[in-house]
């Protein structure tokens, strides 16, 4: 056997693996104009997997802490209205709720410098999660019924509360006109007289 030979054999193995590899190996095709080039994750046509997640946060601990101790008070209000216990709870638990909004902001909703508006701004930054969306829905379900009434809640906090459940009848802002179309508008719980 010569050293050519050898030489050879060994070129043609080297030649046949890189041609198999060349082969084997997938290569990438032209894209088709007519098929999407990309597929979003997440997404589809049903809105209800397209909605943020109404127990999403800011991750604030006390914050946290108070939206779901409001969120559960107000939960056990509509299930149980007539329940003193629980309407002096979600009160409680409404009224720090509030407290720690103007806490932020101190001027509340009649804000008007410069620096009261930007205490403003950043209150509803820091209140402004699908889970703070989600407390204010149950609190606007709670202030619908006839459990709370005008005087539950503190004069520091009222305004607001208010506010946040988009009841006239407890607002000391309302017209006098609306606040009785409201209280014409309540279903009397049998346990309120």
């Amino acid at each position: 056997m010569s050293y050519r030979f050898i030489a050879i054999a060994v070129a043609m193995l080297f030649v046949s693996y890189a041609t198999v590899q060349w082969l084997v190996t997938p290569r990438q095709m032209m894209p088709n104009a007519k098929l999407p080039a990309f597929h979003r994750v997440g997404t589809s046509d049903d809105p209800r997997q397209n909605q943020p997640d109404p127990n999403e946060s800011d991750g604030d601990e006390v914050r946290d802490g108070l939206r779901r101790v409001t969120l559960a008070s107000a939960n056990n209000l509509l299930t149980s209205p007539c329940n003193d216990y629980l309407r002096d709870q979600y009160i409680a638990a409404a009224s720090k709720y509030a407290r720690a909004w103007l806490s932020i902001a101190l001027c509340g909703d009649r804000c008007s410098s410069r620096a009261e508006i930007a205490q403003m701004d950043l209150a509803k930054k820091a209140f402004k999660t699908p889970l703070d969306d989600t407390v204010r829905d149950v609190m606007r379900r709670v202030h619908q019924t006839d459990t709370i009434r005008e005087g539950d809640f503190s004069p520091d906090v009222v305004r607001l509360v208010a506010r946040m459940s988009h009841d006239f009848l407890i607002s000391p802002a309302a017209d006098p006109e609306v606040r009785k179309r409201e209280r014409e508008s309540r279903v009397t719980l049998s346990c309120r007289s």
